[in-house]
């Protein structure tokens, strides 16, 4: 259900060079058993996937462990600090970077 809603909305990224990418290549996030990985080109992406992805998990009454997420920014194939992000409900998702040090 998640898949199908993420995949109309168009949220997630698309891999490739600039010119190069083909909408049909979008990944917008892998489920293995009770983990969720959300993929976004963009913060505000990576915001409606997770305000999206929240939505439907309560509707199937599900929800996320926030206290467990972590979130990290890839630019050009490198890891680039940041400090968190902020979702629904005033909760921050902290920096992968700031959970390792």
């Amino acid at each position: 259900m998640v898949s199908v809603i993420l995949r109309k909305k168009s949220i997630g990224y698309i891999p490739g060079p600039p010119g190069k990418r083909d909408i049909h290549e979008m990944k917008s996030h892998f489920i293995f058993m009770d983990d969720f990985k959300g993929l976004a080109s963009t913060e505000s992406n990576l915001k409606l996937l997770l305000n999206t992805s929240t939505e439907i998990l309560k509707e199937i009454g599900l929800s996320i462990g926030i206290d467990k997420c972590a979130v990290l920014k890839v630019k050009r194939g490198k890891v680039v600090e940041m400090d968190g992000i902020d979702v629904a409900a005033c909760e921050v998702i902290k920096s992968i970077h700031n959970e390792s040090g």
